[in-house]
């Protein structure tokens, strides 16, 4: 019987990908995460400066995947820009990345008039990419990008 089980075993070893190998091709490994690329190529294709506010947590495949500069993403980690950020975005970001249930998108429900100045470029899936608008509707804005050289 112990020697019928490890012929099994050793046949269905030989005969299908293994998980680990199949997870990389298809799964959440693979290079988007099991999202599309659709706003990782919108973003790498019109990006044209500004810092991109994100939540590493899921956006990590979109960050890279678009091919930006790490200098140029404000994530959670990412203290206190992050903070800063998210409480006044027009001021600090000209990019806005949400996946569903991220620190994102919590905070653009709870706190929408931050996110005015911003228009919807790309959604597929629950991922949505926001520009802001130029000029800012907001009286105050500055330069996205102007964290002092960071």
């Amino acid at each position: 019987m112990v020697v019928l089980a490890a012929v099994a075993a050793a046949l269905i070893m030989a005969t299908s990908v293994p998980l680990t190998l199949a997870d990389g091709r298809t799964g959440v490994s693979q290079p988007f995460g099991g999202h599309p690329a659709v706003a990782a190529i919108y973003l790498r294709d019109h990006y044209r400066g500004g810092d991109v506010l994100a939540d590493d947590s899921t956006a990590s495949s979109l960050i890279f995947t678009s091919g930006l500069n790490l200098r140029d993403v404000i994530t959670v980690g990412y203290h206190p820009y992050f903070a800063e950020a998210i409480a006044d975005p027009v001021r600090h970001v000209a990019w806005v990345v949400s996946f569903p249930r991220d620190a994102v998108t919590t905070d653009m429900a709870a706190h929408p008039d931050r996110f005015r100045d911003f228009r919807l470029v790309v959604t597929q899936q629950g991922i949505k990419l926001y520009e802001r608008t130029f000029p800012p509707a907001s009286a105050g804005a500055i330069p996205a990008g102007s964290r002092g050289g960071f």
